[in-house]
Order: structure tokens, then sequence, then C-alpha cells
């Protein structure tokens, strides 16, 4: 959890207050955690990562979608063909089943693509936090490695951080060691991490259908809704 800014002031006062009751040496430094963070090398690896993940996503999302396409098409020549005038009764009836399974089939599907939809864009999110923690924990290191060198007692994070200012108001320009850390990272090798839970290979999992409520497909002149939009009944 992030301070909030209006109380850093009266953190650090209690701080040095402590300090110095202690007869303890004060000696802050402020870092850009965002700023080190991009620069990290293994930042633009995971970036890479991910984007390529996110086109295998895409494609898979494609050919959801074209399957659903041929469902939907398939649903809907079956209800014409339900409504032939040149067929007997049983003929048209026959077809009218055939139209209701083919819904059924086709909502399935909409139910399924929908979830699988939600699988993917969740296991993208998990694993850009666990790359960003991997990398975060790594520029703490080196920070911790600068801080005990230098006899720094604290550091706080000077950078921005989504809608938040930061956790530090002001600082004198020699107490950011932002620069110096940026170094200390520029020197970083990366690292190819372990095989991680969120790899291709656990999008490769089969996602099963979420099976509609009893009495989704009431009749054939039911209509499934594009993945996105909620299905209608058409009388």
């Amino acid at each position: 959890m992030r301070w909030s800014y209006i109380a850093v002031p009266a953190v650090l006062m209690a701080f040095t207050g402590a300090c110095a009751a202690a007869d303890i040496e004060t000696k802050v430094g402020c870092v850009d955690m965002e700023r080190v963070l991009a620069a990290h090398p293994e930042t633009k690896e995971a970036e890479a990562i991910l984007e390529k993940q996110i086109k295998e996503f895409e494609a898979e999302k494609e050919a959801l979608l074209a399957k659903f396409d041929r469902l939907k098409k398939e649903f809907e020549q079956a209800r014409a063909e339900a409504e032939n005038k040149a067929l007997s009764d049983a003929g048209r009836d026959k077809k009218r089943q055939e139209a209701e399974d083919k819904l059924i089939a086709w909502r399935d599907y909409e139910a399924e693509v929908r979830q699988t939809a939600l699988t993917r864009q969740k296991q993208l999110a998990d694993r850009k936090r666990r790359m960003r923690e991997r990398i975060v924990e790594k520029i703490r290191t080196i920070i911790q490695t600068y801080a005990a060198k230098k006899g720094l007692v604290l550091v706080l994070d000077a950078g921005p951080m989504l809608d938040s200012p930061g956790m530090v108001v002001y600082s004198i320009p020699k107490m950011d060691i932002t620069e110096d850390t940026l170094k200390i990272v520029a020197a970083q090798k990366v690292e190819k991490p372990a095989a991680d839970a969120g790899s291709a290979a656990e999008a490769a999992k089969p996602t099963a259908a979420a099976k509609p409520a009893a009495g989704g497909a009431a009749g054939t002149g039911e209509k499934a809704a594009a993945p996105g939009t909620a299905a209608t009944n058409k009388p």
C-alpha cells in the first residue's frame, strides 16, 4: 500500500526524531522506481513475451469467432428449412427439431467463447503481475545493496504510480539515487525465468463450456446473441 503524500512529511519528521533519539545519523535517499523498472533489461524481455501471448490469444479469438459465425449460419439455415411449406408436417417437425438442436449448440458455444475470453484476460493479467513483481524484487535487492554501501537508513520512492504523486513531496537533488541505480541496472544481464505457470501450455488447456440456464433454448425462433451482447427472444 502506498502512503498518502499528505502524511509523508509527518512520517519523515517522526522517523528523523526517532533516529536522533537513538543517536543514528539520518541519511535518506529517493529513487524513481517506475523509471528504474522501465530501464531494467528484463522489462523489455517481459513486454516482448506478453506481446507474443497477446497475439496468440488474438489468433485463438479469431478462430473461436469464426466457428461462432458458422454455428449461427447453420441455425439460421435450419430454421428457414423448418418453414418450408413444401415439406409435410412430419418433415417440418423434423427440421424444427434440427433447428432447435443447432440453436442449443450455438448458445452453448457462445458461453464457451465468453468464458475463454475471461480466462485469457486473467491469465495475461496474472502473468504481467508476476513478471513485474519478479523484476521489482531484483531492483529492491540492488537498492538495498547500494543503500548499505552508502550508509542510507531509508530510501523512499519518489516516482509517480498511477494517479498517486509518489511518496516524496520534496527532496534535494543530492538525495536522489535514481541515476546511480540506473547505472547499476544498465549493467544487469537478462535472466531467463523458469517455466511460468501462465505459459502457453496453461493457455492451451481447453475451457469447459458454461451451460445455459434451463429453458434457454425454448424454441427455434429464439436468437442467441453474439459474444458480448445479451440474447433476445423473438416471437
